[in-house]
């Protein structure tokens, strides 16, 4: 995807929007789609910080989307390699 960082600001409040409403599923598929559009920026610890963030909520919510952010972490660990995965995602954890 050509210039997604142009995107960015638009789920960032679109994201917003969705938190002062308290829809919290689309709190959790807004983070989803801004983390699509940072792995296809090549920003993968992003894009894994959003579909941890988005996971999390989905759970809360026993979504049926907690099964597409799971994918979506499987894929990134696949791509980025189990040492610099665990990094980010420790890292994560350990601030949750």
């Amino acid at each position: 995807m050509e210039n997604c960082s142009s995107i960015y600001p638009l789920d960032s409040a679109r994201n917003q929007i969705f938190k002062d409403l308290g829809d919290k599923s689309g709190i959790a598929s807004s983070l989803f789609q801004l983390g699509r559009l940072k792995e296809e920026g090549k920003d993968l610890k992003g894009a894994l910080e959003n579909y941890m963030s988005a996971l999390s909520i989905f759970e809360d919510l026993r979504d049926p989307s907690r099964e597409i952010a799971k994918k979506g972490i499987a894929r990134l660990r696949a791509i980025m390699g189990e040492d610099a995965f665990l990094k980010v995602w420790s890292q994560r954890r350990g601030s949750a």
